[in-house]
């Protein structure tokens, strides 16, 4: 901790660093924690950032976390940026009215906002429960990853997991992931973040030097969907097929469906498993949501079908429901309509001209998904449609 009540009740907030010899002036008045009101000790050495701790274990919420160098120091230039930039701002304020205590407290345009600087993994439940009580508090919870955290596979390619995916931000159209390096002073953004499969997420990294950048970035919404990755998830894809004719199992309730049907993983029409707006909001690989959607809905319909999408919406919700498409749990992402990136990808597939519009809430089967039949043919199909979603998408 960097703040704490003294004996007057006021409080007290540690310099970036303590003077060997005024030392003995900082460690002669008691200290207190806002929070339980215990008594604090004073940790200050040459090394070592200045802070407060407990004297014994506790079970106040402030000690609940052991605070890192790494920690202490994002939250001091975080403070700081706030400061330079005449925000109006608090360190480490406790909030009686949710017993919370975030890492810095900010008021701008009218609103407050909860900073958390995250350096070490927390549990689910907890991340969760402070995400809610901050809103239910009207303050809007603003969590930033530590930037070493961050996974980077390939250039534009990222692993995120389950706990990393809570961080994420603004809209369902175009979500975003803040990191921070105190050390690089320099916070970085990804964004947008469109995912492949639970893991595997393709985004654009741009880096802010907190000494030229404003705090306002931290509350811009883009509501506008892009997609600049249409090669690299074109040979995603491709690996994905390659790696699940090895190891697909007939005991996963998809590919044993798949073998019903006729298909394997290599030879699945290329229009399934494609980038569509809002699939943000599922776990579940493009390819399996949308192979769903194929086999339940599509594939055994005949040129000039009608088919209603509250069909598909049923379908998909049952799907949901027996836990073969999962959804992404996003604390911080309004989810007004679950079925976005389900509308998204019918509205693709009558672009291509897969489906045709037939009248409100109808779709007509225009021409047949059908799997290729040789190689040459397969790289032929997919040469055609990623063409043709270049010109679209990009």
């Amino acid at each position: 901790m960097l703040t704490a009540r003294g004996v007057q009740g006021n409080i007290i907030t540690l310099p970036g660093n303590i003077p060997k010899e005024r030392l003995a002036e900082w460690q002669t008045d008691p200290y207190y924690c806002p929070c339980c009101a215990a008594e604090l000790i004073l940790k200050a050495g040459q090394i070592k950032i200045p802070h407060f701790a407990h004297k014994k274990a506790s079970a106040c919420k402030a000690s609940s976390e052991p605070e890192s160098e790494y920690h202490l120091l994002g939250k001091r230039k975080l403070f700081q940026w706030f400061v330079n930039n005449r925000i109006e701002v608090e360190m480490e304020p406790y909030l009686p009215e949710i017993r919370q205590r975030p890492d810095i407290l900010i008021y701008y345009k009218e609103q407050s906002y909860a900073i958390e600087f995250q350096c070490s993994p927390i549990s689910e439940e907890v991340f969760l429960s402070r995400t809610k009580s901050y809103q239910e508090a009207g303050i809007k919870p603003i969590w930033i990853i530590a930037e070493k955290r961050i996974k980077r596979k390939k250039t534009r390619q990222y692993s995120l997991s389950a706990f990393q995916w809570l961080f994420a931000m603004n809209t369902v159209h175009s979500p975003m992931i803040l990191t921070y390096c105190p050390e690089q002073h320099k916070l970085y953004m990804l964004d947008p973040l469109t995912p492949f499969s639970p893991r595997t997420t393709f985004s654009e990294l741009t880096v802010l030097p907190l000494s030229n950048t404003h705090p306002n970035i931290l509350f811009s919404t883009n509501k506008t969907w892009k997609f600049h990755f249409i090669e690299e998830w074109r040979a995603q894809r491709k690996a994905w097929a390659i790696h699940k004719v090895k190891t697909a199992k007939h005991t996963n309730p998809f590919f044993n469906e798949l073998y019903k049907n006729g298909l394997s993983p290599a030879w699945i029409p290329s229009e399934i498993g494609l980038p569509v707006e809002g699939m943000v909001i599922l776990e579940t690989a493009a390819v399996e949501w949308q192979g769903w959607i194929f086999m339940d809905c599509l594939q055994h319909k005949k040129i000039g079908s009608r088919i209603y999408r509250s069909q598909i919406y049923q379908s998909f919700q049952r799907r949901v429901t027996n836990g073969q498409i999962r959804l992404r749990t996003l604390p911080m992402l309004p989810v007004k309509n679950s079925f976005l990136a389900v509308d998204a990808y019918l509205f693709l597939l009558a672009k291509l001209e897969i489906l045709e519009f037939g009248g409100k809430g109808i779709y007509i089967i225009k021409n047949k998904l059908a799997p290729p039949t040789s190689s040459v043919e397969c790289m032929q199909l997919e040469n055609d449609l990623y063409s043709k979603l270049s010109e679209m998408i990009l």
